[in-house]
């Protein structure tokens, strides 16, 4: 498998859902690099950014708020007070 189901909750949003092919979390203690069949893992995020690898080699960037990360065999989910996508 080359990419990952990621989901994004907030409290005041719908939930998204994408396919990555890799993520970069600003975990609690340094930032956290995401492949597909990474072990199950739950940690704390710290506001920042979520540099996203798009399935066709693109990047972007979603802005988070702080949170929860959650991996399992389903993908990655972040779960945070906010989300939104940035550009450059």
């Amino acid at each position: 498998m080359n990419w990952l189901a990621l989901r994004v909750l907030t409290p005041d949003a719908a939930p998204q859902v994408r396919t990555v092919a890799a993520l970069d979390v600003p975990a609690a203690h340094g930032r956290l690099t995401v492949l597909p069949g990474h072990a199950p893992l739950l940690c704390a995020l710290r506001p920042g950014r979520v540099r996203v690898t798009e399935p066709d080699g693109s990047r972007s960037e979603i802005g988070v708020g702080p949170g929860m990360l959650h991996i399992d065999t389903r993908g990655a989910t972040l779960i945070v007070d906010s989300a939104a996508a940035e550009s450059g």
